[in-house]
């Protein structure tokens, strides 16, 4: 498991969330696979609606995980948002211990667009 989604599942522990790390290592291959494309982790909460997917990588790379979410998975991640659920970016800098994310969102027009926050 990389030290980025251990960083986020402790991140989400102490948050109160039920969280499971959803990406799959392919043998032989060399090769990750997040579920749908865009997420690592899964995470509930009792009394919050909906299920959050985490992205969880460095603070230099939140930018290519976006791209590649757009390009890539727009259709999964607009169905995913559309359903009621968030997705966050988990961009870890200073080996865990200062915390950036970025939040996908649905606007009107259903143009997936991505905003700074916290979590």
């Amino acid at each position: 498991m990389s030290t980025t989604i251990k960083y986020s599942l402790e991140f989400l522990k102490n948050l109160n969330y039920i969280a499971e790390k959803v990406e799959q290592w392919i043998p032989h291959t060399s090769i990750r696979k997040d579920l749908f494309g865009f997420a690592d982790i899964i995470a509930i909460k009792e009394g919050v609606k909906g299920n959050l997917a985490v992205q969880s990588t460095t603070k230099s790379e939140i930018q290519s995980h976006c791209d590649k979410a757009m390009e890539e998975c727009g259709v999964a991640l607009r169905i995913w948002i559309e359903g009621g659920n968030t997705f966050i970016i988990h961009g870890w800098i200073d080996k865990g211990k200062t915390m950036k994310s970025v939040e996908a969102k649905l606007s009107k027009d259903s143009i997936i667009y991505f905003e700074e926050c916290k979590l």
